[in-house]
């Protein structure tokens, strides 16, 4: 204990006439040897006098004035001290960017050990209480009561906040998050929440009978500026106070199965989800027919399942020209509570959680609305700028569009997705999304949920938009066609889609609906970028379509096919693929390694994709070697032999595409598969041992161990 460790450091200094570093050093070395865990204890030269640390003093202060006081002592003048309190406590502490690591992580052992979490929720709860006590009371309309409500708000939400920043760094004030009613203060701030929903509410009615008197114009969408100023009766804005509800839901639930529980068994995940909802259908109605036509949402098979919102989202709701700042917490709060990333107890409830939400709140419809929403903004940003630049502001249209609001689309076309890439943090918020999609597709029945909801469809629009940007512009592209620097944020999207659809692709109807939209090309784009340059080439030259980019990756396999049909011709393959590695190698050398790490990743998330494709479907495998799927799966193991990631994907890949099928051996024997099989084992043992031996046996090799 701390106590302990304080004890040999003096022993050290006393005894052995060290300096306190020194001491301090010596006595940490000390206890790693003999197998103690430190990361509890402070090791800096805080120990020994505790109370001296900032965030003690700020701590012992807010405890003292604020948390103990009695209900009748509150009044203005306190709340503007517990403000200043509040940014003392803030100010102590460190930022990861201005101090070392060691002083940060001793700044959260000093937090909890003087309870500061439970000192921030105790406060939360008297501001919740008090605030919902004036907001229901007969007296509230009194000025006093309005002004002590107004400061009430916007320190709670410091509260959870600044809670949620604590949390963040330190497990044990996770732990200690449901034993501080924590729980019940995200209910009451949700309840908070709807007072200020109530409010703004009635501004806006107010504003918009005033106006009815003078015109008959329907009134614009409300933007995120007339949400603020509508509430700023009370202080806070509403979205502000949501977001800090998900974002405090998010962090005590990770890696914390107590937490999971408990936001569950109060309903704060459903509440979440509903406002979620509310959010995706005011998207979907503000421009519901370019909605429907750009991203391939059947309405048909989710709004009537959709959990009903009660209460409403903070109205007036945000502008449709950007994303509210509580979709990615949201999202990230139903991710923890469904992950089982808690190792300490025998079992987790989050697969029970998954089923529960997908049965109660429809998960899976509200995950692909909103992923559909998130684009549908980023495309009217993109529309909005192209009109002030001056250029034409409708994006292409490919898809069929049916009246029942669901939309064909042609991956292998031109697909109407049309982002603007200057949107703060719209990849971001689509990556959050479509790994709480993945997650939340926990057994057969959600992900046939989320196929029925259009997921599978808007991943693949999602790839082939990748793809095309990738190919036609110049910036984006390396002399190899592999993608730069510049376009690292959306390799990370298109590589978050490939893991969302390898999750889903476990599920035999999503296999086939995947073959059948023409995933199989899209994804050997992703694994060879030279494809999708050759693609983009073609399109240009003859304008696009189906037949020309197809035709791109035919003639590769039917080039790989000739040169297998003699020993001069399967010398040629084998060398064509041995110049290609040696390429890249030698144009890795000249490029930073941050760059090839995410292109890589991608690779390897679309090879997984087309593994999880392949297995147990014969018929899947016969289509994808007719696609030329060998030699792209040799060269990407040629072309990047310090991947483990890529060579184990490469064997699994051609381990089930050869399993059911012998008769598709002949063109990876002939093609040098044993050669590259057998590096790979050699190479990354613990990753490719298994997997590799396990191809080279049903390859037909003898000796595969």
């Amino acid at each position: 204990d701390q106590e302990a460790f304080d004890e040999a450091v003096n022993t050290n200094i006393e005894d052995f006439d060290m300096e306190r570093e020194e001491a301090i050093k010596a006595a940490i070395e000390e206890f790693q040897l003999q197998g103690y865990d430190l990361s509890n204890i402070i090791k800096g030269s805080t120990a020994s006098s505790l109370e001296k640390h900032p965030l003690v003093h700020a701590v012992t202060q807010l405890k003292e004035r604020f948390v103990s006081v009695s209900d009748e002592a509150i009044s203005d003048s306190w709340f503007a001290e517990l403000d200043a309190s509040l940014k003392s406590l803030e100010n102590a502490l460190p930022s990861p960017s201005q101090t070392s690591d060691d002083k940060y992580k001793e700044a959260f052992v000093v937090a909890h050990k003087c309870s500061v979490v439970q000192i921030l929720l105790s406060l939360g709860h008297r501001l919740a209480d008090h605030h919902l006590s004036l907001s229901f009371s007969v007296s509230s309309s009194s000025s006093s009561s309005s002004s002590s409500s107004s400061y009430a708000a916007p320190l709670l939400l410091r509260s959870l906040e600044l809670s949620t920043k604590l949390m963040v760094g330190s497990m044990d004030q996770r732990d200690s998050f449901c034993d501080a009613q924590g729980p019940s203060l995200v209910v009451k701030s949700l309840e908070v929440l709807k007072t200020l929903e109530s409010s703004t509410t009635t501004s806006a009615t107010t504003t918009t009978t005033a106006t009815a008197t003078t015109t008959t114009t329907t009134p614009p969408p409300p933007t995120t500026t007339t949400s603020s100023a509508a509430a700023s009766s009370h202080g806070v804005a509403a979205e502000d106070l949501l977001t800090a509800i998900a974002a405090i839901s998010d962090v005590c639930a990770t890696k914390v199965e107590e937490g999971k529980v408990r936001i569950m068994e109060h309903g704060i995940v459903h509440e979440l989800l509903a406002r979620l909802a509310t959010w995706v259908s005011f998207v979907n109605a503000d421009d519901s027919s370019s909605f429907s036509s750009s991203f391939s949402f059947s309405s048909s098979s989710s709004s009537s399942s959709s959990p009903s919102p009660s209460p409403s989202l903070p109205s007036p709701i945000p502008s449709s020209l950007s994303i509210p700042s509580f979709v990615s917490p949201i999202c990230r709060a139903v991710k923890s509570a469904t992950t089982a990333d808690d190792e300490r107890p025998p079992a987790s409830k989050a697969f029970v959680h998954a089923r529960l939400l997908a049965k109660n709140c429809n998960t899976a419809s509200v995950l692909v609305r909103t992923l559909a929403a998130c684009l549908a903004t980023g495309q009217r940003r993109g529309n909005q700028r192209r009109e002030e630049n001056g250029k034409d502001p409708q994006p292409e249209n490919n898809g069929d569009y049916h009246p029942n609001g669901e939309t064909s689309i042609s991956i292998s076309g031109s697909v109407s997705i049309s982002i603007s890439s200057s949107i703060p943090s719209l990849s971001s918020t689509l990556c959050t999304v479509l790994g709480t999609m993945r997650q939340a597709a926990a057994n057969e029945e959600i992900c046939k949920q989320i196929v029925e909801a259009g997921g599978v469809i808007q991943c693949l629009a999602i790839l082939n938009r990748f793809l095309q940007d990738s190919a036609s512009s110049s910036s984006a592209l390396s002399g190899n066609g592999t993608p730069t620097a510049a376009a690292a944020v959306s390799v990370e999207t298109a590589k978050v889609t490939c893991t969302t659809l390898r999750q889903l692709a476990q599920s035999d109807v999503v296999k086939r609906l995947l073959a059948s939209s023409g995933a199989i090309p899209v994804l050997l784009r992703l694994i060879d970028p030279r494809l999708a340059v050759a693609a983009a080439e073609k399109g240009d030259e003859g304008g696009g379509g189906d037949s020309k980019d197809d035709s791109d990756i035919n003639n590769s396999k039917n080039n790989f096919s000739n040169n297998s049909n003699n020993n001069s011709n399967i010398s040629d393959s084998k060398s064509r693929i041995s110049v290609a590695a040696e390429n890249d190698k030698s144009q890795t050398n000249t490029n930073t390694n941050k760059r090839d790490t995410g292109v890589v990743a991608l690779e390897a998330a679309a090879l997984s994709v087309l593994a999880n494709m392949m297995l147990r479907q014969p018929e899947i495998c016969d289509q994808a070697a007719a696609a030329g799927t060998a030699e792209v799966i040799l060269q990407a193991m040629a072309r990047r032999p310090e991947s483990a990631d890529v060579q184990r994907q490469s064997a699994l890949l051609l381990r089930n595409m050869v399993v059911r099928n012998p008769d598709l051996r002949v063109p990876y024997l002939e093609g040098g598969a044993e050669e590259l099989l057998r590096r790979a084992k050699a190479a990354h043992v613990d990753q490719c041992a298994d997997v590799a031996a396990a191809a080279l046996r049903d390859l037909g090799l003898e000796n595969y161990k």
